[in-house]
């Protein structure tokens, strides 16, 4: 995992990771280091919870992890359930929403009405949203906070529309122990508060934590070198627009891993006023080693150590139109070489790369109502880049040429199609967040050199 010199000197040039990671030492040398871990990768949790621990040891390099079971645990075991499913139409005319979307995007999201809300509810996900509808006075849920339906055409690995149903994610928060100290350790009990809901779900804000008071011993009191304890907290209902609010994060440590990514990021804006306990919640208090009692940090909302999803979906760049004050997601590109767009209407187009590949573009064209000029030749996008081409309100269309490779070994089917599409929403809310940037009052003259921008994806 992280290894006892990369977390010294990380806390060193970062004294916010004190709020996330805290070192207990005897003699002045590293013995245990504790974490707040969220996982949100619900591959993981879904190991986590059944015991298959083997593909975590070669992904996160621990010799050994150790599940603590407790009431969270418990919980979150019940309620655990995939946040989004997804529904294949052969072509637009056969989805329910042909006449309402734009024509040129291959997007279209539905607002969910009160009515509507229910029936979705129970439909999807009765155990956590259906509960929460059922329990809450009618009419003071925001809809469009709790599901999410999306209509989205990939036209790169596959060919149909896919109607994307989501709901509110649920994170499980683990208080990470994780043996520094080259020998073997004593671990006794833990203790703190914890709080037990008065209905099923127990649906609150993270201002109600506290509790009775809870105390409980280690089943597997010796924690050998390198070896690992993981203790449930929490049982978190996150955002369901959480890539949003995740884009006005600091990312500072990212470890990428075959199926997973371990990252630390704060000052997510808005992140835990829009963040939800469920069920019982335990707040650890102080751990005892080796016949001594250590404090444990709270756990930060807005301070997050993160297992989260990482795939490689490498399949095309996508092209994103910017126009009425709003981005939209036009199509991935390149699906064909030459591959041509409709662009009428639009003041700037995003050429993008968010996945595992580089993509060569090898000329970009824009036809105008009298003229075509070729404005852009031999460009190298790799991930997290992106090129801004500002358009004139005689433009007609935009002729993408040139090749994609992928640089990792490339997965698909229904997880790969999901995180594909979270990184379009990721790419779209970072684009919201940060605008057009220098282009906003750009003239049609602007040179493509000067008007050229890279984001950060990483989130």
């Amino acid at each position: 995992m992280l290894d006892p010199l990369t977390i010294l000197n990380t806390i060193a040039h970062a004294e916010r990771l004190l709020k996330v990671i805290k070192v207990f030492k005897r003699d002045n040398k590293p013995l245990i280091s504790a974490k707040h871990l969220v996982v949100k990768s619900s591959s993981v949790a879904t190991s986590l919870l059944s015991g298959r621990f083997e593909e975590l040891y070669r992904q996160l390099r621990s010799k050994r992890i150790y599940l603590v079971s407790n009431e969270v645990s418990n919980f979150f075991q019940k309620v655990h359930r995939p946040h989004i499913r997804i529904q294949e139409f052969n072509t637009w005319e056969e989805t329910p929403v042909a006449s309402l979307r734009d024509r040129a995007a291959c997007q279209f999201d539905k607002t969910i009405t009160a009515e509507e809300l229910p029936k979705l509810a129970f439909a999807y996900d009765p155990m956590i949203t259906g509960q929460i509808v059922q329990t809450t006075k009618a009419g003071s849920l925001d809809p469009g906070r709790f599901v999410r339906v999306t209509y989205f055409e990939d036209g790169c690995e596959y060919t149909d529309v896919a109607e994307i149903i989501e709901v509110r994610p649920a994170w499980l928060v683990l208080l990470w122990l994780e043996n520094l100290s080259g020998g073997p350790i004593r671990i006794g009990s833990y203790s703190g508060s914890m709080y037990f809901p008065n209905d099923p779900v127990g649906y609150r804000s993270f201002s109600e934590i506290e509790g009775e008071d809870y105390s409980a011993s280690v089943s597997f009191p010796v924690l050998q070198q390198d070896e690992s304890i993981l203790i449930p907290e929490y049982s978190v209902l996150a955002p369901i627009d959480h890539e949003r609010l995740f884009q006005g994060s600091r990312l500072i440590y990212e470890d990428d891993m075959p199926d997973m990514s371990l990252r630390y990021c704060y000052e997510g804006s808005g992140l835990g006023d829009n963040t939800h306990l469920i069920g019982p919640s335990l707040t650890i208090g102080q751990v005892e080693i080796e016949d001594k009692s250590y404090e444990v940090h709270r756990f930060d909302i807005e301070n997050l150590l993160t297992v989260s999803p990482s795939l490689a979906v490498g399949s095309c760049p996508v092209l994103i139109g910017y126009r009425e004050g709003r981005f939209r997601y036009l199509k991935n590109a390149l699906v064909r070489n030459p591959d041509e767009t409709n662009i009428q209407g639009y003041q700037f187009a995003v050429i993008a790369e968010i996945e595992d590949e580089e993509t060569l573009l090898a000329e970009v064209r824009l036809v105008r109502e009298h003229q075509e000029d070729v404005i852009l030749k031999n460009r190298l996008l790799r991930k997290g880049e992106s090129i801004v081409i500002p358009l004139g309100g005689d433009s007609v269309s935009l002729i993408l040429s040139g090749t994609y490779r992928a640089t990792r070994e490339v997965v698909t089917g229904d997880l790969a199609r999901v995180f594909k599409f979270e990184g379009i929403r990721a790419l779209l809310a970072d684009l919201e967040r940060t605008g057009p940037g220098p282009l906003r009052n750009s003239g049609k003259n602007r040179s493509l050199e000067s008007a050229q921008r890279v984001w950060d994806l990483r989130g």
